[in-house]
Protein backbone atom coordinates (compact mmCIF):
# COMPACT_ATOMS: atom_id res chain seq x y z
CA UNK A 1 0.00 0.00 0.00
CA UNK A 2 1.46 3.41 -0.97
CA UNK A 3 1.23 6.04 1.92
CA UNK A 4 -1.82 8.08 0.07
CA UNK A 5 -3.81 5.01 0.52
CA UNK A 6 -2.78 3.86 4.05
CA UNK A 7 -3.69 7.95 4.77
CA UNK A 8 -6.90 7.44 2.93
CA UNK A 9 -8.08 4.38 5.00
CA UNK A 10 -7.34 5.73 7.96
CA UNK A 11 -9.03 8.96 7.66
CA UNK A 12 -11.79 6.63 6.11
CA UNK A 13 -11.82 4.54 9.45
CA UNK A 14 -11.53 7.37 11.70
CA UNK A 15 -14.71 8.67 9.34
CA UNK A 16 -16.56 5.43 9.88
CA UNK A 17 -15.83 5.31 13.76
CA UNK A 18 -16.57 9.33 14.28
CA UNK A 19 -20.14 8.41 12.19
CA UNK A 20 -19.91 5.24 14.32
CA UNK A 21 -19.90 7.29 17.57
CA UNK A 22 -22.06 9.91 16.58
CA UNK A 23 -25.15 7.83 15.06
CA UNK A 24 -26.66 7.63 19.37
CA UNK A 25 -26.10 11.35 19.26
CA UNK A 26 -28.22 11.80 15.88
CA UNK A 27 -30.89 9.51 16.97
CA UNK A 28 -30.92 11.57 20.10
CA UNK A 29 -30.75 14.76 17.90
CA UNK A 30 -33.70 13.51 15.68
CA UNK A 31 -36.05 12.40 18.78
CA UNK A 32 -35.23 15.63 19.93
CA UNK A 33 -36.54 16.81 16.74
CA UNK A 34 -39.51 15.12 16.63
CA UNK A 35 -40.60 16.40 20.01
CA UNK A 36 -39.91 19.83 18.88
CA UNK A 37 -42.51 19.14 15.66
CA UNK A 38 -44.97 17.28 18.56
CA UNK A 39 -44.66 20.64 20.53
CA UNK A 40 -44.99 22.60 17.92
CA UNK A 41 -48.17 21.09 16.46
CA UNK A 42 -49.16 21.10 20.02
CA UNK A 43 -48.92 24.87 20.56
CA UNK A 44 -50.79 25.33 17.42
CA UNK A 45 -53.07 23.01 18.81
CA UNK A 46 -52.87 25.23 21.87
CA UNK A 47 -53.40 28.26 19.67
CA UNK A 48 -56.28 26.84 19.09
CA UNK A 49 -57.46 25.56 22.37
CA UNK A 50 -56.61 28.97 24.09
CA UNK A 51 -58.02 30.84 21.19
CA UNK A 52 -61.61 28.87 21.61
CA UNK A 53 -60.95 29.28 25.64
CA UNK A 54 -61.02 32.60 25.11
CA UNK A 55 -63.79 33.27 22.69
CA UNK A 56 -66.60 30.89 25.02
CA UNK A 57 -64.73 33.40 28.21
CA UNK A 58 -65.31 36.30 26.22
CA UNK A 59 -69.01 34.71 25.25
CA UNK A 60 -69.76 34.08 28.72
CA UNK A 61 -68.26 37.51 29.94
CA UNK A 62 -70.41 39.02 27.36
CA UNK A 63 -73.91 37.19 28.71
CA UNK A 64 -72.53 38.29 32.14
CA UNK A 65 -72.71 41.81 31.08
CA UNK A 66 -76.20 41.23 28.87
CA UNK A 67 -77.35 39.10 32.24
CA UNK A 68 -76.40 42.65 34.25
CA UNK A 69 -77.83 44.94 31.80
CA UNK A 70 -80.97 42.97 32.07
CA UNK A 71 -81.03 43.27 35.87
CA UNK A 72 -80.11 47.11 35.60
CA UNK A 73 -83.45 47.64 33.26
CA UNK A 74 -85.43 45.72 35.39
CA UNK A 75 -84.59 47.48 38.88
CA UNK A 76 -84.81 50.94 36.53
CA UNK A 77 -88.09 49.92 35.30
CA UNK A 78 -89.40 48.68 39.18
CA UNK A 79 -87.99 52.63 40.61
CA UNK A 80 -89.36 54.10 37.44
CA UNK A 81 -92.72 52.46 39.27
CA UNK A 82 -92.04 53.36 42.25
CA UNK A 83 -91.20 56.81 41.42
CA UNK A 84 -94.88 57.16 39.20
CA UNK A 85 -96.30 55.67 42.38
CA UNK A 86 -94.76 57.99 44.71
CA UNK A 87 -95.40 60.59 42.38
CA UNK A 88 -99.30 59.84 42.25
CA UNK A 89 -99.46 59.57 46.38
CA UNK A 90 -97.75 63.03 46.70
CA UNK A 91 -100.00 64.70 43.56
CA UNK A 92 -102.83 62.63 45.77
CA UNK A 93 -101.92 64.18 48.95
CA UNK A 94 -101.09 67.52 47.66
CA UNK A 95 -104.72 67.38 46.15
CA UNK A 96 -106.41 66.39 49.76
CA UNK A 97 -104.27 69.15 51.48
CA UNK A 98 -105.55 71.99 49.37
CA UNK A 99 -108.81 70.23 49.32
CA UNK A 100 -108.73 70.46 53.14
CA UNK A 101 -107.11 73.91 53.29
CA UNK A 102 -109.90 75.33 50.79
CA UNK A 103 -112.45 73.63 53.36
CA UNK A 104 -111.06 75.19 56.35
CA UNK A 105 -111.27 78.18 54.34
CA UNK A 106 -114.41 77.85 53.77
CA UNK A 107 -115.27 76.88 57.14
CA UNK A 108 -113.46 79.63 58.36
CA UNK A 109 -115.20 82.38 56.11
CA UNK A 110 -118.39 80.97 56.88
CA UNK A 111 -117.52 81.15 60.75
CA UNK A 112 -116.72 84.91 60.11
CA UNK A 113 -120.08 85.55 57.73
CA UNK A 114 -121.97 84.27 60.77
CA UNK A 115 -120.11 86.62 63.20
CA UNK A 116 -121.56 89.72 60.88
CA UNK A 117 -125.06 90.97 62.43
Amino acid sequence: MTDHKMVADLHRNRYEAAAAALAPKRAMIDALNDKIAQCEVSVADGDVVARAQWDRWRLARKAHLLRELADAKADLADGQDRLVALHRKSVAAERRAARQAAIAADEQRRTLLRQIP
